[in-house]
């Protein structure tokens, strides 16, 4: 694709997120016990000393994040730093 570079930072159209539906989580109201705290509750830290003392110490659960982005927000860094032409 050979985009002429006066176009190249031309807004990319963005889906409407309320018309989509999705299987994913999508918000804390679906997560038991979900906290808007900065530290995790105790059940989800991992104690390496009790796993290493204990024998039938239980690791919690893997909790696992991510970030929502698009073409548009890696566009919009790039224009933001300024950065080079992509080959």
């Amino acid at each position: 694709m050979n985009i002429p570079d006066e176009e190249i930072y031309n807004p990319c159209p963005r889906p409407n997120p309320a018309k989509s539906v999705s299987s994913v989580a999508t918000g804390c109201e679906d997560l038991p016990k979900c906290s808007t705290d900065k530290t995790l509750p105790e059940e989800y830290r991992f104690n390496v000393r009790r796993w290493r003392l204990e024998p039938g110490y239980i690791k919690p659960r893997e909790l696992f994040y991510g970030f929502g982005v698009d073409i548009q927000d890696f566009i919009d860094y790039h224009q933001r730093h300024q950065l080079p032409r992509p080959h």
